[in-house]
């Protein structure tokens, strides 16, 4: 059927092309078929594009050389453009709802801290709420990574399991 499709797709920890018809949609990364020139990126996102055609072919090409689990997080989601659009928007709002909730809870916590330098409980608390705020960011829309575009990806991944490593013994602290 003609009209405007859109993907919601969540490549990570590899370098990737999405096509359409012959046509690049997207790009993440370097693709390389060795690790000299691979570059990897995280992204997720959403992509649209407008058909006259009953059938269309997809190609998607990976490259991983950077870590075991690289390639797509979840299924590649095709429906309407303003489905993908709507979807996304939800995503992206509550991710960031939760997460500025975590880093204001945090900070809030550090700062009972270092009001009241006898009682931990507040320091844990608020380095848990800090890593969770981390992690999540890491997570769904990869939020992270869109508001710091230019660090490499392998360091943003690096950090997400710093930040899963460290909760555990702030919320035990």
């Amino acid at each position: 059927q003609a009209g405007a499709y859109g993907m919601k797709v969540k490549l990570v920890s590899a370098a990737s092309a999405l096509w359409v018809d012959q046509r690049k949609l997207s790009q993440s990364g370097q693709l390389a078929t060795s690790p000299d020139g691979y570059r990897e990126q995280g992204r997720a996102q959403a992509l649209y594009f407008e058909t006259d055609q009953a059938q269309i072919d997809l190609t998607l090409q990976l490259a991983n050389f950077g870590f075991f689990r690289g390639g797509p997080r979840a299924s590649i989601c095709f429906v309407s453009a303003e489905q993908v659009q709507h979807h996304r928007e939800n995503a992206l709002l509550r991710e960031m709802a939760i997460s500025a909730s975590c880093v204001i809870i945090g900070v809030f916590q550090i700062l009972l801290y270092l009001l009241r330098r006898q009682d931990r409980a507040p320091l844990g608390l608020g380095l848990f709420c800090i890593g969770l705020s981390i992690w999540i960011a890491m997570q769904g829309e990869l939020l992270l990574t869109q508001l710091l575009p230019g660090i490499p990806f392998d360091w943003m991944r690096k950090l997400e399991y710093l930040s899963l490593a460290w909760m555990p013994p702030a919320f035990a602290f």
